[in-house]
Parts: C-alpha cells; sequence; structure tokens
C-alpha cells in the first residue's frame, strides 16, 4: 500500500519541483532585469486585451451610426472618429491585427531564416556563397520599401501584410543563425557524430539547432516591435489591412487628416498602444538578450 501511495505522489512532487524551480528563475530574472520583467507582465496583459478584445471594447468597431467627430467623453473615451465610429473600441480591436501581424510574421520570418541559416552555414561552399549573395540582395532594400512594393502586387490584406514582413525578416535571421552554425559546427562533439555516421541532416537538426535556440529566441522578441511598426507603417499608408479593419495605423492616417479639428485626440490611443507595445518587446528583448547571450551574461 506505501508503494502505491509512493506512485501516486510522484508526480505531483515532480510538478511540485518544476513548479519551485520556475519560480526561482522568475524570482531571479526579476531582481536582475525588472524592465524585462516590466516588460513580459506588460506583454501578458496586452495579450489578454487582445485575446478578450471583444468583451472590453464597448461599441462595434465599424458601426458608423454615432455623431462624427465627437471629442472624448464618458461615453466615447476617445471620442469618435470622421466616420462616426467609436475610436476606443477601434483600438481595442486593433490590437488583434497589430499583435497577431508582428506575432506571426516574426515567427514565421525568423524561422524559415533560421532554417536557411542552419542549411547553409553547415553546408558550405557553393551553397552557402550563392545564398548569401541572395541574402545580402534582399537586405540592400530599403525595409518598408520593399514591404510596399510586395503590398502593392499582392493587395491589401492582413495575410499579404505577414507575408511583406516575413520576407524581410528572413535575410536577418539567416545571417545571425549562420554566424552561430559557423562556431557551433567545429565544436568537437560535431566531429564525434559525423565519426558514428550521423547524417548532415540528423547533425543539424539533432545537434547544431538546439545550440541556436537562444540567439533565436532574441532575434524573435527584439523583432516583434519592429512588426507592429511595420504594419502599422503599411496601414497609415494605405497599403496594410483593409481600409474598414480597426488598425492602428489606419486609425493615425484618420487622424493626419483632421490634424486641424480634433485629429490630436484621435490619434493619442492608437500612438500610445503602438509605443507600448513596442517598447515591452524591446525591454523584454534586450533583458533576453542580457541573459541568455553567454558573453553577456560573464561581463
Amino acid at each position: 500500500m506505501a508503494i502505491v501511495e509512493k506512485k501516486d505522489t510522484l508526480p505531483w512532487a515532480r510538478a511540485r519541483d518544476r513548479l519551485g524551480v520556475t519560480a526561482r528563475t522568475l524570482g531571479r530574472f526579476t531582481r536582475k532585469k525588472p524592465l524585462g520583467m516590466a516588460g513580459a507582465v506588460t506583454i501578458i496583459i496586452m495579450g489578454v486585451v487582445t485575446i478578450i478584445a471583444p468583451l472590453l471594447a464597448p461599441y462595434d468597431p465599424l458601426d458608423a451610426s454615432y455623431l462624427r467627430s465627437l471629442p472624448a467623453s464618458s461615453d466615447h473615451w476617445l471620442g469618435t472618429d470622421p466616420l462616426g465610429r467609436d475610436v476606443f473600441s477601434r483600438v481595442i480591436m486593433g490590437s488583434r491585427i497589430s499583435m497577431y501581424v508582428g506575432v506571426v510574421s516574426v515567427l514565421v520570418g525568423v524561422t524559415l531564416g533560421a532554417m536557411i541559416g542552419i542549411v547553409t552555414g553547415f553546408l558550405g561552399g557553393v551553397v552557402d556563397l550563392v545564398v548569401q549573395r541572395f541574402v545580402d540582395a534582399v537586405m540592400a532594400f530599403p525595409g518598408l520599401i520593399l514591404a510596399m512594393a510586395i503590398m502593392v502586387t499582392l493587395g491589401q490584406s492582413v495575410n499579404n501584410v505577414i507575408f511583406a514582413i516575413s520576407i524581410l525578416l528572413i535575410p536577418g535571421g539567416a545571417r545571425i543563425i549562420r554566424g552561430s552554425v559557423l562556431s557551433i559546427k567545429e565544436q568537437t562533439y560535431v566531429d564525434a557524430a559525423r565519426a558514428v555516421g550521423c547524417t548532415n541532416l540528423r547533425i543539424m537538426f539533432r545537434h547544431i539547432f538546439p545550440n541556436t535556440i537562444a540567439p533565436y529566441i532574441i532575434l524573435i522578441s527584439v523583432s516583434i516591435g519592429g512588426a507592429i511598426i511595420t504594419e502599422a507603417s503599411l496601414s497609415f499608408l494605405g497599403m496594410g489591412a483593409p481600409p474598414d479593419a480597426p488598425s492602428w495605423g489606419a486609425i493615425i492616417n484618420t487622424a493626419s487628416k483632421e490634424l486641424f479639428s480634433g485629429g490630436l485626440g484621435l490619434a493619442l490611443g492608437p500612438g500610445l498602444a503602438i509605443a507600448l507595445a513596442v517598447f515591452a518587446f524591446n525591454l523584454l528583448g534586450d533583458a533576453l538578450r542580457d541573459t541568455l547571450d553567454p558573453r553577456l551574461r560573464q561581463r
């Protein structure tokens, strides 16, 4: 009977130990990087707001049945736009587009770039030479100009924005991860894997890829803020999300046209939202870089 009770309590003990380790790790991270933890908490809050945005928005963001260009009041916290839509509701719902585009485009672009960097850095030779020249050609174009060219070709769509931003992120991810692979593949354990007959594919994704996780995570965390700004820039220029979509950039574009009739207040909400999101991701990215980079950690 005692043996059965020991087996029953073992999973709970392991879960308790893991929870304790996680709590201690978070505690150390909070003490050493308070700004990074503040950024993480801000991101979590914004993520919750994004998920429950339909419950938080007091009005339909597409409903244009209210008086036009109303100032901020108890009924409309940020006023209404020139079409009679509640600005606060549009800012809340706009978080879904910005966060979705930022997270998905970075995951897709950085992951594809990391895969390219691992393959080219490990194989080297002609493959590395050809791919890196293509990467150089893409990086030679200004990012926003290239994204605008892609959007003009494909048309306005949230998925097209994700595709355009992902294309911009692939070269950077490939270049950074390739640099890590060039040093990792010279390690002794890689030579040992070759000696026992491991294939190149197994060595790349079983022995090299796990050792590139740290720069991969850092690259993702510091790239989301830039992706959010790029999405807002494209929407501001009328090349991002569809015109009726509640995008932060589109709201600022509307405010710029009404600058002398209350447009400054109209831009306040989405402007603060963009600044807060980018600032939070940058704080978290800098903290993760200082924590996961061995050179910075030793320093």
